[in-house]
């Protein structure tokens, strides 16, 4: 998980309340009627997002959904185009997410409609501060999510690398939305940067302990409609490990099956993931427990060259950043199960090193069991600079 640049608060804070693209932002310093046009705002969004649920949505509805433009994104879903011709007459502008479905999910959702009870389980990217565009839909889909496992009866697996696995280990508290603003907040704070010799290793505790106040880790381990996954990368402990990684980037240039067979993917779950995923998807699994929760979310994010590999989950491996090997993922581990991705776009890079390798990066649309939320493109235009926020923001 990468880490922005010593910051200033109020350049994030500017950022995150523009970022968010669905619920609530509490950090508003506008004036009295400024908070009340930008509250019903997201508002609006809120329910757009909540709209989704709705398996009564389709065409027609679109065409009247005036007070709720959003839902034109979820008209994405029902058919093969990605936006119904009427959005365009609505302006972008108001149009903060774009849904891009494969192909079974298409025909799914044009016969049955769309419910979060379809979606059994759900995926987070690695990507450091890029969640920040995330924090707001992060908000209003966690409870969903939980409130359609119950309703479904059987629990939904959330797979994570990085941040993306530090996001889902906050919805899987009893009050989400409480938790991902007790990790936004720790997250953007500047005050541990004025201490130039703190570590990272303490930095990653302190956002880790700031997200499990009240009970969190006992909440999360003990969570029944969620089910927590963090993807972490591993490397054999004999020998130094940065080596190991240059290698693997070589490797890596001449194919991803090379680089895959230099490592070891290691999944800290919950509860192991079926059969089907495991062939399609190979990893190794450990068990996600009182011993092993920290230590998996600090590894997963331990990015190389700032944090040290962790070696408390196994004697025998050193694990690194999750993100490494599943980068934004490459539709592998949907496997045949609709699997919903709030993502920040509508593009999949398989892992860290494939970044320049664009001849391997795919567009969501073209998995068929998979669909991604994401960020409008008029949405990010909207934002500082024009873009979601990365590690070189201040």
């Amino acid at each position: 998980m990468a880490l922005p640049r010593k910051r200033q608060a109020l350049s994030l804070r500017e950022i995150v309340a523009v970022t968010v693209t669905a619920g609530a932002s509490a950090l508003d310093h506008r004036s009295a009627a400024a908070r009340a046009a930008r509250a019903a705002r997201r508002e609006a969004r809120a329910v757009a997002v909540a709209g989704v649920a709705d398996p009564r949505i389709d065409r027609v509805m679109v065409r009247k959904a005036v007070l709720n433009p959003a839902a034109n994104a979820v008209a994405a879903a029902i058919g093969a185009a990605h936006r119904p011709p009427e959005a365009a007459s609505m302006g972008a502008s108001v149009l903060p997410i774009e849904l891009h479905a494969g192909a079974r999910i298409r025909a799914h959702v044009a016969r049955e409609g769309f419910r979060f009870e379809d979606f059994p389980q759900v995926l987070g990217a690695a990507g450091g501060p890029k969640w920040l565009s995330l924090y707001g839909m992060d908000r209003v889909l966690a409870p969903r999510v939980r409130a359609a496992a119950r309703s479904r009866g059987t629990p939904t697996d959330l797979i994570g690398a990085s941040i993306g696995a530090w996001r889902f280990a906050a919805w899987a508290h009893d009050d989400p939305v409480a938790a991902l603003d007790r990790l936004f907040e720790a997250y953007v704070d500047p005050t541990p940067f004025a201490n130039p010799t703190a570590s990272f290793d303490a930095l990653f505790r302190h956002y880790l302990d700031a997200m499990f106040e009240d009970g969190g880790r006992e909440q999360i381990l003990e969570c029944v409609p969620l089910k927590l996954h963090a993807i972490v990368a591993g490397f054999s402990a004999r020998g130094p490990h940065l080596p190991r990684l240059g290698w693997a980037a070589v490797r890596n240039a001449v194919s991803r099956e090379r680089f895959l067979r230099g490592l070891e993917r290691i999944i800290v779950g919950a509860r192991p993931l079926d059969a089907e995923l495991a062939s399609a998807w190979p990893h190794r699994h450990l068990a996600l427990d009182a011993d092993t929760l920290v230590p998996a979310l600090l590894a997963t994010a331990a990015v190389p060259g700032m944090l040290a590999p962790i070696r408390d989950l196994d004697p025998k491996v050193r694990a690194i950043d999750g993100g490494i090997v599943d980068y934004h993922f490459d539709g592998s581990p949907c496997a045949g199960r609709f699997t919903l991705y709030p993502h920040f776009r509508d593009t999949l890079t398989p892992g860290w090193f494939d970044k320049p390798w664009r001849a391997r990066h795919r567009a969501a649309a073209e998995v068929d069991d998979l669909l991604v939320i994401c960020p409008s493109p008029a949405f990010v235009a909207e934002l500082p600079g024009a873009r979601i926020p990365d590690r070189g923001d201040p």
